[in-house]
């Protein structure tokens, strides 16, 4: 029984994080689209464009993405090829969905390990945009931390799926 409030504590945080760390990145995603259409504007109709803007949203893009993928993940959101997969019963279609979690809970936090070391290389560095002078490494460490917030959700979809699996398929 203990275990299992565990294991709830441990959803819920997850999940409420993932939440949190996705409207950040959903607030990042919309002031791409107000810079972008604000200097479209200041270019056409004032010949003033926004000094910077492309390098503002390609670190935008930067944080509403990797931000956004762990949210993106405890939606279902990601992409799925499913054609195969989904005829066949539901317990094969959970241990097809188990072996795809055990794979992604290898890689992925190899790729937050790498790109928070790349970041920290980068500070070292003194790496800074072309324009604007923005310091590189800490879009490197948020994209990082991203993809370790994401570990923890496919870890939680492994335990479902391993669950499912165990269950024959059923919830």
């Amino acid at each position: 029984m203990q275990m299992r409030k565990l294991g709830q504590f441990f959803e819920d945080v997850i999940c409420r994080t993932s939440r949190i760390v996705g409207i950040i990145a959903t607030v990042f995603i919309m002031a791409i689209m107000v810079l972008t259409v604000a200097d479209v504007i200041l270019r056409s109709v004032f010949n003033r464009p926004i000094s910077g803007s492309v390098e503002l949203c390609e670190l935008f893009i930067v944080v509403g993405g990797f931000l956004g993928v762990a949210w993106c993940c405890q939606k279902g959101g990601h992409v799925k090829v499913d054609i195969l997969v989904s005829r066949w019963s539901p317990r094969w279609q959970a241990i097809a969905d188990s072996v795809n979690n055990i794979l992604a809970i290898f890689i992925i936090p190899l790729i937050s390990w790498q790109l928070i070391v790349h970041g920290l290389e980068l500070k070292i560095e003194g790496n800074v945009t072309d324009t604007l002078h923005i310091p590189l490494y800490p879009f490197y460490i948020i994209a990082g931390l991203g993809f370790a917030l994401l570990s923890f959700e496919i870890l939680l979809q492994l335990v479902k799926s391993l669950y499912k699996t165990i269950a024959g398929g059923n919830n």
